[in-house]
């Protein structure tokens, strides 16, 4: 078992390291949208009425014919309406709208959280199905490093109370190790486990279609019947659908009829076979009354007559994996435990940090300090770990320094943000290489003065300071820069005990040469 973790720990410390760093910053991806988006930083509208505000949109547009077209409700982390719709010509397109104007908003070209961080998180970015695969091998080997430590350390228990920082390095940082292991064990397991149930058809794409004997098609059929009653056009003209607010205060009766006062409003409202003589509206909420699991529930209407088509909620067994989904991507609104969430991801990211820093450690005590597979592996370890937390840090402050309109042939705004971020990640590696020892304690340094930038930047360039975003309740702001001020108070904390270190052994190497 000691074999088998410490194996595994090496080998996919390095990306398991990235994963549960996006992971933990993507628990508050819309707080990441609304800093380095400062268009979406509007009060929540109570009462928002989707016949004043998306209708007469809907009525400027050349819409495709038969299409769909989506309208996410605004809520407290994403206080926009957002619109999805295809064009004549089949491009798709994504709006946001002014929930008490209409207006659509000219939202700053940016993948910020919800699109970059969560991707890079299953898939590292990498393009095609190669991403999806290296994370769910390091999903797998995370489980078996959970379950092989517990053999390891049969007096877990007793390690959870056990932390000598006073100690030598070695020491300190394997109770260091031990502690942040145990201390959120059941997520460190559950959380790529859920994960990779939640990937599963990516991994084998030929499983679920083995009833249909293959035939994705059939497949896909029953999939879009299963959730919503799939009504086909009459391909004939049809009037706009003439109300959506009707239709939502229908679906909330419903299901405070069922549930009880106190039922969640809807997420989303759709209308498909636009324009059609037999269009109909689906209304559907994922978070019913703030619970776990990622719905849907959906009523679906006939805009013809009014009346209600069908209901939807979902079946024991698909009940069961909306739970794990839910459990997963924590979309759901509940502050205490998002904040735990962020905790438990942050202690994952010690735990994979610490064990490898001992590894080194390890190394440097059986060989000699300066042999090559000792640096090649510190140079690894650091740009992993401060690398790219300075790299992130990076995305933040490009983000707030390159011109929202600014204009480049066949390079959008948001590639150039996540460029900043690989270019200054691999100029880690390079500075780790180069500055061996000093490497972690210079990074660290760096990592303060760029999150204090980055705060400064967003004063700067929107007028929101720290105080200015806590006396007007912009929470998503204030909860953002107080973050990143306590990575920078961290980061600098960090550098300066490193420093400190390399003083003392360097006082004690010239103390033994005299």
């Amino acid at each position: 078992m000691g074999w088998l973790h410490t194996c595994f720990g090496i080998t996919f410390s390095v990306i398991l390291f990235a994963v549960f760093w996006t992971g933990t910053l993507t628990v508050f991806d819309k707080e990441i949208d609304q800093w380095m988006k400062p268009e979406l930083r509007i009060p929540i509208t109570d009462n928002v009425s989707l016949d004043e505000v998306v209708l007469p949109r809907l009525a400027e547009l050349d819409l495709l014919p038969l299409s769909a077209v989506w309208i996410g409700m605004p809520r407290e982390r994403v206080p926009v309406i957002r619109l999805h719709y295809k064009d004549a010509n089949g491009k798709a397109h994504e709006e946001g709208l002014h929930p008490r104007t209409g207006e659509v908003l000219d939202l700053t070209d940016s993948d910020a959280g919800s699109e970059f961080f969560f991707r890079f998180h299953f898939m590292l970015h990498i393009p095609g199905i190669l991403g999806y695969y290296i994370v769910g091998l390091s999903a797998l080997a995370m489980m078996t490093l959970v379950v092989s430590g517990i053999f390891i350390h049969r007096k877990i228990f007793q390690e959870f109370f056990t932390f000598r920082p006073q100690k030598k390095t070695r020491r300190a940082v394997l109770d260091f190790h031990n502690l942040t292991s145990v201390v959120a064990l059941p997520f460190h397991f559950i959380i790529p486990f859920s994960g990779l149930l939640i990937l599963i058809t990516s991994y084998f794409p030929w499983s679920m279609a083995v009833p249909f004997e293959g035939d994705i098609k059939q497949l896909d059929a029953k999939l879009a019947a299963y959730e919503k009653p799939v009504i086909k056009p009459a391909n004939e003209p049809g009037d706009p659908v003439g109300t959506l607010d009707r239709y939502i205060d229908r679906a909330n009766s419903i299901w405070r009829a069922q549930e009880g006062e106190g039922t969640s409003d809807p997420d989303w409202v759709a209308i498909f076979n636009v324009n059609d003589a037999k269009t109909y509206v689906v209304v559907e909420r994922f978070f019913a009354n703030h619970r776990v699991a990622l719905g849907p529930d959906q009523v679906v209407f006939d805009p013809n007559n009014g009346e209600m088509i069908d209901q939807f909620k979902p079946l024991p067994i698909h009940a069961a994996s909306n739970w794990l989904e839910g459990l997963h991507w924590i979309q759901f609104d509940h502050w205490p435990l998002r904040w735990l969430y962020f905790l438990a991801g942050l202690s994952g990211c010690i735990m994979i940090g610490s064990g490898l820093v001992f590894w080194i450690e390890s190394r440097i005590k059986k060989a000699q300090p300066d042999a090559t597979s000792v640096r090649v592996v510190r140079a690894i370890s650091t740009a992993s770990i401060t690398g790219i937390i300075l790299a992130s840090v990076g995305f933040l402050i490009a983000n707030r320094l390159i011109p929202k309109n600014i204009n480049l042939d066949a390079i959008h705004r948001h590639e150039l943000e996540i460029w900043t971020f690989f270019f200054i990640w691999a100029l880690t590696f390079v500075h780790a290489v180069v500055r061996e020892k000093s490497a972690w304690r210079e990074q660290c340094f760096a990592i303060a003065i760029a999150s204090v930038s980055a705060v400064a930047l967003n004063w700067v360039t929107t007028g929101d300071h720290l105080l200015l975003t806590l006396g007007r309740s912009m929470w998503s702001i204030a909860i953002m820069d107080s973050v990143i001020l306590v990575c920078a108070a961290t980061a600098l904390w960090s550098g300066l005990r490193l420093q400190r270190r390399l003083r003392e052994s360097r006082n004690v190497a010239v103390s033994i040469e005299g």
